[in-house]
């Protein structure tokens, strides 16, 4: 291989590439179907780490590094999410065994997220020394022989704050694979293997907390979006009144998620993180008691405006006008007052007229 040279910051903006050098590691990252687990394999596809996501499981690392092809190999590393907040807590190590954890923190640096700083112990020229690096999203810079699509909120470059230098960048490859998703280069002086691990545990980090952390969003709403969001609240608890049977909790999940995914849309995130967000938190007894026909598939028809009001990906595509007219046909005249803000939204003001002629 050729010398190294180092890219910097700066020249990034220009849409230069990661060279590729004698000091370069790349990196293979699978997922299952919703992102449920990670597998990350080395250029010549040998596995080296399994990712087990356990974001819903109570008093459990988020994300769990083991050194091998499964679960069952050693911990090396895990990844908490903060409640409530941006910022995530990294660990080299396994939790399990007292005192063999090395905590840092992975520390957004604004509300857009798209900047998040953390810091460890590295093996430098003279020894042992304290290291700054801050992720940045980028739409500019790739791995090598990759492109970094500007549709993409899932590209970032690592950049060494003491020297500027990009020392590695993972490109996301979600638009073109449902099984992988991305490609992870390193291209450092060697800091040794626990900074190449460190790298490739808040790059993952990164990678599932765009689909999870969408709170701060919610506060930014305008009177317009949370007005039909408070109706169908009024609706769960007067069907929850009238109806013994009705399950007025698993509704108020589904609408506080609808909620959710609506702050999102306003604040600015693709179709594809949006609908993933859906999807990641909804409960299997809401879509089961929606199978039954139940009024409250309202909640689906408000879904279809918020995505309308993105440039929608193809796999959502018809079904934000199809499901929407369904929902409306299966509705009694009792409920149908509550469904003219999704309808008028997707089909405008001849809400009757534009839903039968589609």
């Amino acid at each position: 291989m050729g010398s190294s040279k180092y890219i910097s910051d700066q020249e990034s903006f220009d849409g230069s590439l990661l060279n590729t050098s004698s000091n370069s590691r790349l990196f293979h990252v699978y997922h299952t179907l919703w992102h449920n687990d990670y597998t990350v394999t080395s250029d010549d596809k040998a596995p080296l780490f399994f990712v087990d996501n356990s974001s819903f499981t109570p008093k459990k690392p988020d994300l769990t590094f083991h050194a091998g092809a499964d679960k069952k190999a050693p911990i090396v590393g895990v990844s908490k999410f903060l409640h409530f907040s941006r910022h995530i807590k990294v660990g080299l190590g396994d939790p399990q065994s007292i005192n063999h954890v090395e905590w840092e923190d992975l520390v957004s640096q604004n509300i857009r997220c798209n900047k998040y700083r953390w810091q460890m112990t590295v093996r430098g020229a003279s020894g042992a020394e304290r290291r700054s690096f801050m992720w940045k999203r980028t739409h500019s810079v790739a791995v090598q022989g990759s492109s970094a699509t500007k549709w993409s909120s899932r590209n970032f470059k690592l950049v060494d704050e003491q020297t500027g230098q990009i020392v590695a960048i993972f490109t996301s490859t979600a638009f073109k694979s449902v099984k992988k998703s991305g490609k992870l280069q390193i291209d450092s002086a060697n800091y040794g293997e626990e900074f190449d691990l460190m790298v490739l545990i808040t790059g993952l980090s990164l990678d599932w907390e765009i689909l999870l952390r969408l709170d701060e969003y919610i506060t930014s709403l305008q009177r317009d979006a949370l007005a039909p969001l408070e109706r169908l609240s009024e609706l769960n608890v007067y069907r929850g009144a009238q109806d013994p049977t009705h399950d007025t909790d698993i509704y108020n999940r589904t609408i506080d998620n609808l909620t959710d995914i609506t702050a999102a849309a306003y604040g600015g995130l693709t179709s594809t993180i949006v609908t993933a967000r859906w999807a990641i938190r909804l409960k299997p007894k809401f879509v089961n008691q929606i199978r039954e026909c139940s009024p409250l598939a309202l909640i689906l028809a408000h879904l279809c405006a918020v995505l309308c009001r993105l440039e929608y990906d193809w796999f959502i595509d018809q079904w934000v006008f199809r499901l929407p007219r369904a929902i409306w046909q299966i509705l009694d005249d009792r409920w149908k007052p509550y469904a003219p803000w999704p309808i008028v939204e997707i089909f405008g003001q001849d809400l009757l007229s534009e839903i039968k002629a589609y």
